[in-house]
């Protein structure tokens, strides 16, 4: 929340003071007295800036110039002490309550503590009190509301606790109170309607329960109400509907029911009313309307019904609405277009039908349109853009229709377009290509028709996502395809596509996904695909393609996932395929494939659905193949003497005793020909990463205890120096994890920016040393509960969030899946620049593999359903990274308790499911900020770690959907460039 305000009362409240000084009573000390009061003062305070320094007997000046000292002129009486935002610490001695004559006091945004002094009640002439952003303690004393001129009680995040006394009827000058952000309960006393000068309330986040007092609606002067996040119920009484000067209107995250009181339409001079995140019914008043002054109306995540009033064309100032998840129905008010000051409209997740009104966006500023999920016809309209500030565009899951407008096409400032599932027709406008901060276009499943011939002129090279998957798009995939850097998903199936795949798809070095699958396309499969380093998921079946399947694509070492069912595609199989251990789904079924299956490898799990409709392949009993015949038998060993001497020339004695550990692998199998080996004496070097100019001589001279730079409990890393100067880290187990050879082939070949997987490994008999690429700033445990956590400010921990949750989204969309298996802040490493990396250990769980139930189950980091499928598995994920959201957010440490028997997590659920929660209680403290937008962002990061730990895995989100809130619901982060084009 903001405190402007507060600056400017507290100088208009001194100069009050100064002048009105003749009628104050003279102190009861002498000025020897008052020295003495305030180096009582000094000495209880810790002054770590040293801003107290001219407080001292030996300045030959007057204690009234001393720092942040105010007296009056004639009798020298202190009026005024102001240290706020000071750095101070300490507590307030009682020795305050001599100053009898001391009418300001601010010590806001310091971290004091202790209890607030009974003898402060002394301070009889006191009118200012602010003690913002502290960490005061204990109960507030109750005589503080007899003190009779006071004006100003700012207590904003403290520790403050007890209930509000009746007295507070006493305080009958109180202008503005402000108690928020602590720890009160009990409910909020009806004598603050006693309170008749009161301008300011605010009691948001404590845990007031009960129902809100009717007396409020006597305070006619009272121009702010924020009494959201507390435990509050029944109805908003009617009789707000008498504060006629009421301004800003914020009761968010109780549980209050009823309606929207009909006499809230009296408040003409309100600007700012939310009421999201209760349980509210009935319809929208419709003489809302005569609310004009309205900024902002956030009804949102209620039980809203009923229609959108059409009286909403009076609120000519408004900027934001916003009535997503609710019921409401009927068509979409057309006065909307003629607000000329709208930005935000959401209205997803209703019943709302009709069209979009026609000449939205015309006549304003609009920035974000999200109706998604309801029953909307008709077309886009075609004046969105015309302010020139349209971003992001959600329609999807409607019934609309009619062509995409060339308008869009010329809308520059678009960066998210999401209208699948409608009905749209023709053809994609060719400008849209040339759209220079478009990153995700999703326009499948609707009947769009043409060519992409639009990007033979065009490139959007900051493309990430192109969904055209379910249309009726047809001609040839353009080669300029090739040049969109960027993309990582590209899913052009189900359209009428002919001619051949081109070979400059080669060059999309960050693509993940390509899926061309139920197409026309013909010709071979371009072998220049093998380019393509981070393929996961390649999806060519359905179409007319002839060749062979290419040795470089078997050996692609991301591939997870590879259909070419129902082709034409001839010859053998490669027996690369089944070397490739990255590779867990693989259907050749419905081709002319002939010759015997390879054996091992993604050919153990298969079934006979995979390889069915090939006539001529044989050698595989268990899929119901014939024998082969002593020919193939013939060429079968010249097939595995050929990859043999390709694979393992000179080093299968070395690796033999090594890999016939492994589950199912030979040495040779093992292996695929992008691995490097070199040898030094006898221990073996294997490397994932081409180029890196290590040798094995290097790794293990790294191995020595004066290089120990972490060690743990299971092993031990060391930091080692190649002779080029690169600095990388070697990992030794103590005892040797099981399944390591079967692990490290597929966690070498893991690429991704914040994923810490291994560079390599070298081995002698059972002795294994992980490589790694060294991370300058340790753990983020280290540096989160170390003495360097002042490095993490709330920009990097948000950034550090987002990196995290992206990471896990490609380990769960990989093939094979990859789950990192009890994630916590000790796995996650921090570069030079502070960015995050997960370390992938060798017994991360493949999602395609039983796993059984973890050793940490019953820790305070593992998910309480870590089960055996590969569902649960992902959501135990899910859960342990919501509990590193709640670490980066609160600063503590994952075992710390919270409260007597409360871990943190369950601490945030209550407070969240009661709908109240307390910042100060649950934020790291020095990311307190008193600030309402930087608040908001911390509570939005609080929610979504409740979602990610909710008990029941049904209700948890995937890692997809978290990435998505991350951009959909926090667009500050967007703003301020923590999220770069984020899918």
């Amino acid at each position: 929340m903001g405190y402007a305000f507060q600056l400017l009362l507290f100088a208009s409240m001194v100069c009050s003071a100064l002048t009105e000084s003749a009628e104050i009573t003279s102190i009861a000390v002498d000025g020897n007295e008052v020295v003495a009061v305030l180096l009582n003062l000094k000495n209880s305070i810790h002054d770590p800036l040293n801003v107290l320094d001219s407080w001292d007997v030996q300045n030959n000046a007057t204690f009234c110039t001393w720092t942040g000292i105010i007296c009056n002129d004639v009798s020298t009486d202190v009026l005024s002490i102001n240290l706020s935002n000071k750095n101070l610490s300490g507590s307030i001695s009682p020795e305050i309550g001599r100053l009898a004559t001391l009418q300001e006091l601010n010590l806001g945004y310091n971290n004091l503590s202790g209890k607030v002094p009974d003898e402060l009640t002394n301070c009889s002439s006191l009118r200012y009190l602010n003690l913002t952003d502290n960490s005061f303690s204990g109960i507030l004393p109750f005589k503080i509301w007899r003190i009779p001129n006071l004006e100003t009680i700012v207590l904003w995040n403290n520790f403050l606790e007890g209930s509000v006394p009746a007295e507070i009827g006493l305080a009958s000058n109180l202008r503005h109170l402000d108690l928020g952000g602590n720890q009160f309960e009990g409910k909020i006393p009806t004598q603050i309607g006693n309170l008749s000068s009161l301008v300011h309330i605010t009691l948001a986040g404590n845990y007031f329960e009960g129902s809100i007092p009717i007396s409020l609606g006597k305070l006619s002067c009272l121009e702010w109400i924020y009494l959201g996040y507390n435990m509050l119920n029944g109805s908003i009484p009617n009789e707000f509907g008498l504060l006629s000067n009421l301004n800003h209107l914020d009761l968010v995250f109780n549980n209050l029911t009823g309606a929207i009181p009909y006499s809230l339409v009296n408040l003409t001079k309100l600007q700012y009313v939310f009421l999201y995140s209760n349980k509210l019914s009935g319809e929208i008043p419709p003489s809302l309307g005569n609310l004009t002054l309205l900024i902002s109306l956030d009804l949102s995540n209620n039980s809203l019904s009923g229609e959108i009033p059409k009286s909403i064309i009076s609120l000519k100032n408004l900027q934001i609405l916003n009535l997503f998840t609710n019921n409401l129905i009927g068509e979409i008010p057309t006065s909307l277009v003629d607000l000329s000051s709208l930005q935000v409209l959401a209205l997803w997740e209703n019943q709302l039908s009709g069209i979009i009104p026609p000449d939205l966006g015309r006549n304003s500023n609009l920035t974000v349109l999200d109706l998604s999920s309801n029953r909307l016809t008709g077309s886009i309209p075609l004046g969105l853009c015309d302010s020139g500030y349209f971003y992001k565009l959600i329609l999807f899951d409607n019934q609309l229709s009619g062509t995409i407008p060339e308008s869009l096409g010329k809308c520059q400032s678009l960066r998210r377009v999401r209208i699948q599932n409608n009905s749209f027709y023709g053809s994609i406008p060719a400008g849209i290509w040339a759209l220079p901060l478009l990153y995700f276009l999703e326009l499948s499943g609707n009947k769009l028709t043409g060519d992409l011939s639009g990007l033979q002129e065009n490139a959007p090279l900051d493309l990430q996502v192109l969904h055209l998957q379910n249309n009726q798009l047809s001609g040839t995939i353009p080669l300029e395809l090739g040049s969109l850097s960027k993309l990582v998903e590209l899913d052009l199936s189900e359209n009428r596509y002919s001619g051949e795949i081109p070979s400059h798809l080669g060059n999309l070095s960050q693509l993940a996904v390509m899926d061309l699958s139920s197409n026309a396309l013909f010709g071979h499969i371009p072998s220049s695909l093998r380019a393509c380093k981070q393929l996961v998921t390649l999806k060519l079946q359905s179409n007319d393609l002839t060749g062979e399947i290419p040795p470089e694509i078997a050996t692609m070492q991301a591939l997870g996932y590879l259909d070419v069912s129902q082709n034409q595609l001839t010859g053998r199989l490669p027996p690369q395929l089944s070397y490739n251990k990255a590779l867990n789904y693989l259907n050749v079924s419905y081709n002319d494939f002939s010759g015997p299956v390879p054996v091992g490898g993604v050919f153990a799990v298969v079934g006979n659905s995979s390889i069915i409709g090939n006539a001529h392949l044989c050698g595989n009993s268990l899929l119901g193949l014939k024998a082969c015949s002593d020919d193939d038998d013939h060429r079968i060993g010249i097939a595995a003497w050929l990859v043999g001497i390709g694979l393992a020339m000179g080093v299968a004695a070395a690796l033999s005793y090594y890999y016939f550990r492994s589950r199912r692998a030979k040495a040779s199998e093992y292996m695929s020909q992008k691995v490097n080996f070199t040898e030094s004496s006898s221990w073996c070097l294997i490397l994932y990463q081409k180029g890196l100019l290590l040798k094995a001589t290097e790794v293990v001279e790294t191995v020595k205890e004066e290089r120990i730079v972490g060690k743990g409990a299971s092993s031990a890393v060391y930091k080692g120096v190649m002779e080029t100067g690169e600095v990388f880290a070697v990992k030794k187990y103590f005892v040797q994890p099981p399944q390591l050879s079967e692990e490290l082939h597929v966690l070498g070949n893991i690429h991704h920016q914040n994923i810490l997987s291994p560079l390599g490994a070298c081995f002698k008999s059972e002795t294994e040393l992980l490589i790694y690429k060294f991370m300058a700033n340790g753990s983020l445990a280290s540096v989160l509960h170390g003495f360097n956590s002042d490095a993490l400010t709330w920009a990097r921990r948000a950034q550090i969030a987002v990196e995290i949750a992206q990471a896990l989204a490609y380990l769960h969309s990989s093939k094979p899946q990859i789950l990192s298996g009890n994630l916590t802040s000790k796995n996650i490493l921090l570069d030079e620049k502070f960015n995050a990396h997960i370390l992938l250990k060798p017994n991360s769980r493949r999602a395609n593999r039983t796993s059984q139930r973890s050793k940490l189950a019953n820790s305070i980091h593992a998910a309480p359903d870590e089960a055996d499928n590969e569902k649960l598995a992902k959501m135990a994920d899910v859960y342990c990274f919501g509990k590193v959201l709640l670490e980066l957010v609160t600063g503590k440490r994952p075992a710390e308790i919270c409260g007597e028997h409360v871990y943190m997590v369950d601490q945030v659920h209550k407070a969240l499911s009661e709908s109240y929660i307390k910042l100060e209680q649950i934020v790291d403290p020095s990311l307190r900020t008193g600030h309402r937008q930087r608040d908001e962002e911390i509570l939005q990061f609080l929610r979504f770690a409740a979602l990610c730990t909710k008990a029941s895995t049904s209700e948890r989100p995937t890692m997809q959907d978290v990435v998505e809130m991350f951009t959909s619901k926090v667009p500050s982060i967007t703003a301020t460039g923590l999220l770069i084009k984020i899918v």
